[in-house]
């Protein structure tokens, strides 16, 4: 599975190449959903390389050599950096191009021509100047200083030159710190303030899970490797296990709350370069069954050879971002050619946590019981305007056999890295997140909630508290057992309405009832009994008459559920029927 996925990609990237067109133009490849040759499309090269040697097709590596010249003529700066996009400033992405040119010549410099390898070898030498200055003047997410301190690493031992090995070294001793004691990295947080006293008012700290299991943890575990640190490898070990707590049984990663969600796309992050980096590198069972379980969720968000924004892009009809299949594809081809293929059969031995903790100074809450998992937010760190829903949302409700039933979007959607987003073509995206909505006032930006965790008996409960403007206080508790899930909803903010996004794809039957819904999915029943006064919004131009709305952050569509809370407490009740 993991090498045909690889070859596949492969084949469908170098078919959307133009080739022999006008000289600017000429070896970019065109991405169906955006319109551009995005500027790190030479993550491809690896892909293609590989590719043209498995296959013994020598148009692969044509293709290869005349993406890199595409890339010299369109992203190449004159200061030795490579820009994001054409057209775009931002430079930082310089350290992924050059490490992704290093394993081009390790693995692939036998078959590259000699101008192409002599050309390649020169920009490397050329960018290593801008990348040492990047390093150790610009302050910036985390995830570039783990890329970046793993570049100079393999750029130092590549070339022989152990001035950058010693900067490496110097990069993660300031990156070490931002392992938290229990298991988080933190440090995704605002551009340019890459400090641990970068905590919101709350005391939250800047935390994302799709960059950390796709990028972060990744560079740093090829770092440790590289540089032969067990004692390194020992505590990303921890890390890794930590970040269980947020991986779901059907492969994806609950980055729902994540402080970048704007780029979540359910199985990882929209410009990074997949799990498979870090976890498909440990022989330990639950880690190569989290690389197999998320490379079959990568398998089926594959559609005519190209990997979706999420898993239900194509039955919302939207186009697919070719982004997502040449970062995925490049460290796929990496794992292949270190010898870690990702042997399907290892995704069976999947074990996840079963615990409910509160994470991230207490902002963040992951439940866990039986097939059941969710997660709920307070937290007030703003790093792009109306993304981390907060307010006590249920941000995720997950079943292990059902899959995703609700999941947390951007409150007002918007694109805050445009060359690295897509926006659907045909309809307003509007917020996804559970919420009360009260006066016009969402909970879902009320910063002040709180949260706390019980655990009685079989089950475990987290509840959330907050206020409105006008001093009307709201309670929303979250009840797992293994049975079932509960949300009950307290207020004494008379005419509040909860909104209920429930996942539903355009090919899933849905069934109203008296008191609630009956969803059908992959040959499992999940009934939703609402007791209250309620409504769905209607389409009856769909078999099931039920209008499906579509957001990009997640990849999902949905039903709009609309409940009356009264003065008595309202209770929603998930179950497998």
């Amino acid at each position: 599975m993991h090498k045909e996925l690889v070859l596949t990609w492969a084949q469908t990237l170098k078919e959307h190449q133009l080739r022999r067109h006008h000289s600017v133009f000429d070896g970019g490849i065109l991405c169906p959903a955006c319109l551009r040759m995005h500027g790190r499309s030479m993550d491809a090269m690896l892909p293609l390389l590989y590719a043209g040697v498995q296959l013994n097709d020598p148009s692969y590596l044509e293709s290869a050599e005349a993406l890199f010249w595409w890339s010299q003529r369109n992203v190449a700066a004159h200061d030795g950096s490579f820009v994001n996009d054409p057209g775009h400033p931002w430079k930082g992405t310089t350290i992924f191009t050059i490490t992704n040119y290093i394993d081009c010549l390790t693995y692939f410099g036998n078959v590259l021509s000699a101008k192409t390898k002599q050309a390649i070898l020169a920009q490397i030498n050329t960018s290593l100047p801008f990348i040492e200055n990047f390093m150790s003047t610009v302050e910036t997410n985390i995830n570039y200083w783990c890329a970046g301190t793993f570049a100079l690493a393999l750029a130092g031992k590549f070339l022989q030159r152990p001035e950058l090995i010693k900067q490496a070294q110097q990069a993660m001793s300031k990156i070490k710190p931002f392992i938290q004691a229990d298991g988080l990295l933190v440090g995704e947080g605002r551009a340019h303030d890459l400090h641990l006293s970068d905590q919101s008012a709350k005391g939250a700290l800047a935390f994302d899970v799709g960059y950390n299991v796709e990028e972060s943890l990744p560079s740093l575990v090829h770092y440790a490797l590289l540089m032969n640190d067990p004692e390194l490898l020992e505590t990303l070990k921890k890390v890794l296990k930590t970040h269980l707590n947020f991986f779901l049984a059907d492969g994806g990663w609950n980055n729902s709350f994540g402080n970048r969600n704007a780029k979540w796309s359910y199985w990882g992050s929209r410009t990074s370069d997949g799990c498979q980096g870090a976890y498909a590198y440990f022989p330990e069972p639950e880690f190569q069954a989290v690389a197999a379980r998320n490379l079959q969720l990568l398998q089926s968000c594959t559609h005519d050879g190209l990997l979706t924004g999420g898993p239900m892009f194509t039955a919302a009809g939207q186009p697919t971002c070719i982004h997502h299949t040449f970062s995925h594809a490049k460290a796929l081809t990496l794992c292949l050619l270190e010898g870690h293929e990702i042997n399907s059969a290892s995704a069976a031995q999947l074990v996840l946590p079963e615990t409910t903790q509160l994470w991230n100074n207490q902002q963040v809450a992951t439940l866990r019981k039986g097939d059941w998992s969710a997660s709920a937010c307070v937290s007030d760190y703003v790093y792009t305007k109306d993304s981390t829903p907060t307010g006590g949302s249920l941000t995720l409700l997950h079943h292990r056999q059902f899959g995703p039933i609700l999941a947390a979007t951007m409150t007002d959607y918007s694109l805050p890295e445009p060359t690295n987003m897509q926006y659907p073509l045909d309809e307003p995206v509007t917020c996804q997140t559970m919420r009360l909505i009260y006066q016009g006032e969402q909970t879902v930006t009320n910063p002040q909630a709180t949260l706390q965790q019980t655990a009685a008996g079989d089950q475990e409960e987290i509840r959330a508290t907050g206020y409105f403007a006008d001093g009307n206080r709201y309670t929303l508790t979250y009840t797992l057992t293994a049975a079932e899930m509960q949300i009950k909803v307290a207020t004494t903010a008379i005419g509040a309405q909860l909104q209920l996004p429930l996942i539903a794809a355009a090919t899933d039957q849905s069934v109203v009832q008296q008191q609630g819904l009956l969803l059908y999915r992959q040959g499992q029943k999940l009934q939703v009994q609402i007791a209250g006064d309620w409504k769905v919004e209607r389409d009856t131009s769909r078999a099931d008459g039920l209008a499906r709305h579509f957001n990009p952050t997640g990849g999902f569509q949905y039903l709009n559920v609309t409940v009356a809370v009264k003065e008595e407490p309202l209770l929603i009740t998930f179950k497998l029927v």
